[in-house]
């Protein structure tokens, strides 16, 4: 067994007829199984019932030969994996129709941007204890977008393993600010312990993030390397992945209440008006 050569066990999906579709089975309006028309479009996103798959239909007939290769790609998208790794499409706006409406039914917390609903849909075909490891944008991370989506992951049963925020720069092929990442590998399993999270943000080139990354993961001391429990980012308003701030910090959000829930902050004295009753001192 073990002299036998590892081979690759890949497929590229292809959209599947209606008629086809329809020849396998009676399925209901709601069936996720007529999105196979658009499986060239909405990729692994597409959430198929292992017991649906189970029930679809092969016949020698005319259909035969595209009912096995639904029946394949059904199989392929229904089932759970033990580790799961991806560089997703970073794609917000330009999803095309199709796309749009599935994300915005099937994934509303992460329909920001498909990058972010990979990673929930990783997560679903992770088993029990499996992995997910990906390269990703870095606003899932922070941004009010996605508040809820990190609301629901840090509450769950997953645990941060180990986190690199890359930031901008990370790709010698995409040069500016645009693109700023993050590689991470999330376990699907009960937090156990603390997560290791690297910070190489503001290295200025892929080079020396990934020297600095190596240097971390061999010295915990450098300055750039963290060990945190991610129980305290629900400490604080609005989930940040904030791996940075000390103990310190994270134990004032602890025990403190928010401003919000002993005052209403309102402004001050103000002159309504300023371009009437203000002056810079040069006019």
């Amino acid at each position: 067994y073990l002299r036998r050569a590892v081979m690759p066990n890949t497929i590229a999906l292809e959209a599947i007829e209606h008629d086809v579709i329809a020849s396998t089975g009676a399925w209901s309006s709601k069936s996720t199984m007529w999105q196979f028309e658009n499986v060239d479009t909405i990729g692994s996103l597409l959430q198929i019932d292992p017991k649906e798959c189970a029930q679809i239909k092969v016949e020698r007939g005319l259909f035969g030969t595209r009912q096995q290769l639904l029946k394949t790609q059904a199989e392929y998208l229904s089932q759970k994996y033990h580790c799961v790794v991806t560089n997703p499409p970073y794609l917000g706006k330009g999803m095309g129709k199709e796309l749009k409406n599935y994300v915005e039914v099937k994934y509303p917390k992460t329909k920001g941007d498909i990058m972010a609903t990979f990673m929930e849909r990783g997560l679903e075909m992770c088993v029990n204890n499996g992995k997910l490891s990906m390269i990703n944008q870095d606003s899932w991370m922070f941004t009010v977008t996605y508040e809820n989506f990190r609301v629901d992951l840090l509450s769950s049963d997953i645990q941060i393993d180990s986190l690199i925020h890359l930031g901008p720069h990370a790709f010698a092929e995409i040069g500016g600010e645009v693109v700023k990442t993050v590689t991470f590998c999330i376990g699907k399993h009960k937090v156990n312990g603390k997560g290791s999270y690297i910070n190489v943000y503001n290295y200025k080139n892929h080079q020396q993030k990934e020297e600095y990354s190596l240097i971390a993961i061999n010295n915990k001391d450098c300055g750039w390397y963290y060990e945190v429990s991610q129980k305290a980012f629900s400490d604080i308003n609005g989930n940040p992945i904030s791996f940075w701030g000390s103990e310190k910090i994270y134990e004032t959000f602890t025990r403190n209440l928010p401003l919000s829930a002993v005052c209403k902050p309102t402004q001050g004295l103000a002159t309504a008006d300023n371009g009437r009753f203000l002056r810079s001192w040069f006019e």
